[in-house]
């Protein structure tokens, strides 16, 4: 089983994730359900991708990390400053970590294949 150090640190992302609205205290109802699935969601794909990496889950997790970035506006929870800035970083380290893993991934392609 091949373990990359990204979706490691992505479980740990996505279970603060899911229980951040408990540790934050959580009032905005739509920004707390938004936590509970996408963390859920997310710590599924990146257990997954951790054992069984694949280019798609990769990008599912760069849109998904995309997302969080965007729902404090969207969700309208974007005034509660702790909230929007948890989920929103939360977000954008998936991004770069799914990215990376991706990059990573390439890189390690071309070698294989003797290309520079």
């Amino acid at each position: 089983m091949t373990r990359r150090w990204q979706e490691i640190i992505n479980m740990l992302l996505a279970a603060w994730l899911f229980v951040s609205p408990w540790a934050l205290g959580y009032v905005h109802e739509a920004a707390a359900r938004n936590a509970w699935a996408f963390g859920a969601v997310l710590f599924a794909l990146a257990a997954f991708a951790a054992s069984v990496p694949r280019y798609w889950k990769e990008v599912l997790e760069i849109l998904l990390g995309t997302w969080l970035i965007v729902s404090p506006w969207a969700l309208q929870f974007a005034s509660r400053f702790l909230i929007a800035r948890n989920t929103a970083t939360v977000g954008a380290l998936f991004v770069v970590f799914a990215a990376w893993a991706l990059y990573r991934g390439a890189h390690s392609a071309e070698r294989l294949l003797g290309q520079h």
